[in-house]
């Protein structure tokens, strides 16, 4: 199985970026936009994992989630990575609250290396992935739109959840199927 680790979005806020992302939308550009109900926070992309080692995974989230309370963030602004040079994901920031979410996956992290799955060697960037980038045609243009939009307040939003997500690549886009939620309990 395919698997990710993630936090969950309500459908609003996922709406509310389908409609900010318009701005960006350039039929000369060759961008694969993130369906709006695909749109979450990746804290793990775990790759092909067997089915063995889903129900360790399972528990490690049960256990980590036992560890965090629901916290409040803000979702702000554009970008892209790696930069502005050589854009390939275009994603929405999380401003506060990042430094909790940010803890959730590091926790995250520890547990799954312990399981044989390798540390990300890149400093962990809550955001949301909104597009993949294959080409941009006028880079000028996209960059004035990218500093025109930079400090944009998208949402607030409350982190409540760690979601273990199977995806299934199809022709028409990613499927994605929650295996489990496991709820932030400390308050």
């Amino acid at each position: 199985m395919r698997l990710f680790i993630a936090v969950e979005l309500p459908s609003s806020i996922q709406s509310k970026l389908a409609e900010k992302i318009e701005i960006f939308k350039n039929p000369k550009d060759k961008i694969t936009w993130v369906q709006p109900q695909n749109i979450h926070l990746t804290l793990k992309f775990l790759g092909d994992v067997s089915e063995e080692k889903v129900a360790q995974i399972k528990d490690a989230i049960s256990s980590a989630s036992l560890l965090f309370k629901p916290n409040a963030c803000i979702i702000k602004g554009f970008g892209v990575f790696p930069d502005t040079r050589n854009p390939r994901v275009f994603w929405a920031g999380i401003t506060d609250g990042a430094d909790e979410i940010k803890g959730i996956a590091k926790e995250l992290e520890n547990r799954l290396e312990k399981m044989g799955f390798p540390a990300e060697k890149r400093d962990f960037v809550p955001h949301l992935t909104l597009g993949r980038i294959k080409f941009i045609k006028d880079a000028k243009y996209f960059d004035g739109l990218l500093e025109k939009h930079k400090d944009d307040l998208i949402a607030d939003a409350v982190v409540r959840n760690i979601l273990l997500v199977k995806s299934t690549l199809t022709q028409g886009g990613s499927i994605y199927t929650i295996i489990q939620k496991s709820e932030l309990v400390i308050v």
